[in-house]
C-alpha cells in the first residue's frame, strides 16, 4: 500500500488543520 501524491495532500491538509484547531483550542483556555 502506497499514498500517492493526493492522498498525501488531504492527509496532510487534515493534519494541519488538526493541529491549528489544537492552538486555537489551547489559546481560548
Amino acid at each position: 500500500m502506497y499514498l500517492d501524491n493526493q492522498d498525501f495532500n488531504v492527509i496532510s491538509a487534515l493534519a494541519i488543520a488538526l493541529g491549528i484547531i489544537g492552538i486555537f483550542c489551547i489559546l481560548i483556555d
